[in-house]
């Protein structure tokens, strides 16, 4: 197990690392804990609270061939090869125990867990769906035997995405776990070896061809969206943020910006103050401008548009994030005004919205009767 400071991605670097007993194939980790697939040597669990010196908390040693984890809970699925899915309870790390397995017809390279089902992909016998409701007799449910190798799987929503070797991408409905049924497929121009899917892309380990990604908008018909051909052989892929990590063999890792496709669009913008005195000269303050966006980090830019709700753009600017007067405005002649204003992140996503600014009102006369009834005060007195 490798730990990789990637806080500046520009230059990561080793943090932590602890040689297992075994050939570490696949990792999760949860909390203080990683979770390794460790071929021959089964599920070793790593206690990683300090990175810099990682330990050895247990270990469970499978019947096959670990080669890939998930947790989920209480619990660790482990797709163990020949042994096919072995559940092992991990409510005390340190004595980790056998809960169930069932022994699925291929060999269980990767697996993923949603719900009451453990999604195995199974090699020659493609994906393999477990009912594991129960986790010590859990039972087959429906397969769908693809047209490859599986390698890994991905399930999201309604769909399965299995890394189908030389078939590329598979796209599998499970909407129906007893019968799943193939949605769509793209022909990778390598080896498929792992996949993970974010919004509408699949981010696919494609072996000596590096990372493909694919547009899985439309699922019936996926399509090439951009790729990157890592110097190694890409095996395994995590997105998080703007960043593709890359586990690319002989080449390491590869840390790969995908913003252009990860990023999504500003879902709302708001104004901190909709209302401004009247008779305040050009260039007053109305308010702050600030944006809601599902993407941390991002950078906005503001602008008045054309559009519904523009009628009075010409009498405002925008300066930054600063919303300003171009007008002085008089209560007694209009006291609402209608902007249309966008808000524009860094890869050029955008959001608009109307906004009402109110003109509140000034006694004219305030200041002269205020003196007025300090100088009857001070007669009688």
């Amino acid at each position: 197990l490798q730990i990789i400071d990637i806080s500046n991605p520009t230059t990561p670097t080793l943090k932590g690392n602890y040689d297992t007993s075994g050939v570490a194939l696949g990792v999760q980790v949860v909390g203080s804990y990683a979770y390794v697939a460790d071929a021959d040597s089964g599920l070793q669990i790593i206690d990683i609270s300090n990175p810099t010196t990682p330990t050895l908390k247990g270990n469970y040693d499978t019947s096959s061939y670990a080669y890939g984890v998930q947790v989920v809970g209480n619990y660790a699925y482990v797709a163990d090869g020949d042994s096919g899915l072995q559940i092992i309870d991990i409510s005390n790390p340190t004595t980790p125990t056998l809960k169930g397995n069932y022994d699925t017809s291929g060999y269980a390279y990767g697996v993923q867990v949603v719900g009451n089902y453990a999604y195995v992909a199974d090699r020659d016998s493609g994906l393999q769906i477990v009912d594991i409701s129960n986790p010590t007799t859990p039972t087959i449910k429906g397969n769908y035997d693809t047209s490859g190798v599986a390698l890994g799987v991905q399930v999201v929503g309604n769909y399965a995405y299995v890394a189908d070797d030389e078939s590329g991408l598979q796209i599998i409905d499970i909407s129906n776990p007893t019968t799943p049924i193939l949605k769509g497929n793209y022909d990778t121009s390598d080896r498929a070896f792992g996949v993970q899917v974010v919004g509408n892309y699949a981010y696919v380990a494609d072996g000596d061809s590096g990372l493909q990604i694919i547009d899985i908008s439309n699922p019936t018909t996926p399509t090439l969206k951009g790729n990157y051909d890592t110097s190694g052989n890409a095996f395994g892929v995590q997105v998080v943020g703007n960043y593709a990590y890359v586990a690319d063999a002989h080449g390491g890792l590869k840390i790969i910006n995908v913003s252009e496709f990860t990023n999504q669009a500003p879902t709302n913008l708001t104004l901190s103050t909709s209302t401004v005195a009247e008779n305040q000269i050009i260039g007053t303050v109305v308010g702050n401008l600030s944006t809601t966006d599902p993407d941390t980090a991002n950078t906005f830019t503001y602008s008045l548009v054309t559009g519904e709700g523009a009628t009075d753009n010409s009498l405002f600017t925008i300066t930054n994030n600063q919303l300003k007067t171009n007008f002085v405005f008089d209560f007694e002649a209009k006291n609402s005004y209608s902007i249309r204003v966008r808000t524009t992140d860094q890869g050029e996503l955008f959001f608009e919205k109307q906004l009402t600014i109110g003109v509140t009102d000034l006694n004219d006369n305030e200041s002269f009767t205020t003196t007025a009834q300090q100088d009857i005060i001070d007669a009688d007195y």
